[in-house]
């Protein structure tokens, strides 16, 4: 368990861990405390993750874009796992800022036909910014949780706009993409490129999906069973594998979709986004499809296109 009340880390800052609210003086980075780790035990136990993948969950800033059947599914695992939850009371308001936190960012108003598959979501919701919903909703339900709602029209708006909270773009661990039309998925990935962030993508119609995630820091490395192995970068970008001007006919609203296979894809993408956080990924560049009629994952790598105006342009 984490160290007990007034242990020396190892900067010398005495810290206490029995109580809720405590952190380590000398850096913003939080630590895990005794209560925390009681609470996350089941997650500490499991082989390769240990205390040091929690306290990462913790301390991470992750951006959720989207926040329907995929985002808000995503971002209630990612809470419950206690992603973004690390005890910051005793810092200032400007550092606060950049602590963790999950942003959860979407313009759409909860619709009837959102129920059976928004599992956050009630009747009594109906009319109400999904984004806000479902931040208040996971606020207060779980302890210590921190998830900042942005309504934001993805179809319309530049995305930089989801950041007048003053947060630094750059210093955020994970981006997710939960949206459901392309021009939005574009945006989200020349976003991603053009800053160096690792981007989660996912999406679903009728019985069939897909999840694969890139890291565009050409300069991170990742750690598995304590050694430090560089990731492989050539594997291109969303437009990559979905040119702009692609149309396609497969939307929810098109052929429908069943609460399940969302819900399958969701918590892919949250197990996905908890390796990751955690330095336990290894499935970079690696795309994932999904069939549930008949049950079957189909796994192949993506490459980079020589012509690309956004990977290839941008390195």
């Amino acid at each position: 368990m984490p160290a007990s009340t007034n242990d020396a880390n190892s900067s010398g800052a005495i810290t206490s861990t029995t109580d809720s609210s405590a952190t380590i003086a000398s850096t913003d980075r939080t630590k895990l405390t005794d209560k925390q780790f009681i609470e996350f035990s089941r997650q500490i136990f499991v082989e390769d993750f240990g205390e040091l993948g929690q306290e990462n969950l913790l301390n991470a800033k992750v951006l959720i874009i989207g926040a329907g059947g995929l985002g808000a599914q995503v971002a209630h695992q990612l809470v419950a796992a206690g992603v973004g939850a690390g005890v910051y009371g005793n810092l200032d308001a400007k550092t606060r800022i950049n602590a963790g936190h999950i942003k959860l960012v979407d313009g759409d108003l909860v619709e009837t036909s959102n129920i059976p598959r928004q599992l956050l979501f009630s009747m009594t919701d109906v009319g109400e910014n999904k984004a806000k919903t479902a931040a208040n909703r996971l606020n207060r339900q779980y302890q210590n949780a921190n998830v900042r709602a942005v309504s934001c029209d993805l179809a319309a708006d530049k995305l930089e706009h989801i950041f007048s909270d003053g947060c630094e773009l750059d210093g955020y661990d994970l981006v997710i993409d939960c949206t459901d039309n392309l021009k939005a998925r574009h945006l989200i990935n020349e976003l991603c490129v053009t800053h160096k962030l690792t981007l989660l993508s996912g999406a679903v119609a009728g019985n069939d999906g897909q999840v694969f995630c890139l890291d565009f820091d050409c300069k991170a490395s990742q750690t598995t069973n304590g050694i430090q192995k560089a990731r492989e970068h050539d594997f291109g970008c969303y437009q990559c594998l979905v040119p702009k001007g692609s149309t396609t006919s497969q939307s929810c609203s098109a052929i429908g979709v069943l609460g399940p296979t969302v819900s399958h894809i969701a918590s892919t993408q949250a197990m996905f986004a908890i390796s990751h956080l955690a330095g336990t990924f290894n499935h970079y560049g690696q795309l994932f499809r999904f069939q549930a009629n008949p049950v079957r994952w189909l796994q192949m790598t993506l490459t980079r296109d020589s012509k690309c105006s956004v990977c290839c342009s941008k390195g």
